[in-house]
């Protein structure tokens, strides 16, 4: 999996890194495919599959719980890297994938998708990147799904706000 994603450019200044660019991406990826959603499941995923991503992934991490990067790290490093860069290796891995289980898996998979998401709050504006594979062809249809997608989850956690009384 390394290979495929080595040749994305470490916007960051050298002296300042603690955790190499490869690892948080393929950490990232990980925990995404795990169902992961927020920066800070990202993060719990990691520390807690910390010796799979030693043993069975080839991660050289440090050898404490602090080989894991913090959230703020992960959001900070997506946050910078050139996401059409990330976007064309991701898809050579996932190609590779399809090749190397001969498509089965993959039969119908047509698209992989890129929403941007736009926030402004208190006069502070964050974007964030989401990638999604995906077997729909047409904007308007994937549009449609994702914002599905996202009243049922705004839904779910307004009544878990409302019944547990939690922010």
């Amino acid at each position: 999996m390394q290979k495929y994603f080595e040749t994305i450019t470490d916007p960051r200044q050298k002296w300042k890194i603690d955790y190499p660019l490869l690892e948080i991406i393929i950490m990232a990826i990980w925990a995404v495919i795990s169902s992961c959603e927020e920066w800070e499941e990202i993060e719990d995923f990691c520390k807690v599959n910390i010796d799979w991503f030693r043993t069975k992934v080839g991660l050289k991490l440090k050898e404490d719980v602090a080989g894991v990067a913090s959230y703020h790290t992960f959001k900070r490093v997506f946050q910078i890297i050139n996401p059409e860069e990330l976007e064309k290796c991701f898809y050579k891995w996932v190609k590779n994938i399809a090749d190397f289980t001969s498509g089965e898996d993959w039969a119908n998979l047509k698209s992989i998708e890129a929403v941007v998401s736009t926030v402004v709050r208190n006069d502070k504006t964050t974007s964030e990147t989401r990638y999604f594979i995906s077997t729909l062809t047409d904007v308007e249809t994937f549009a449609k799904a994702v914002r599905g997608h996202w009243d049922v989850e705004n839904t779910l956690h307004w009544m878990f706000r409302c019944y547990f009384q939690r922010r």
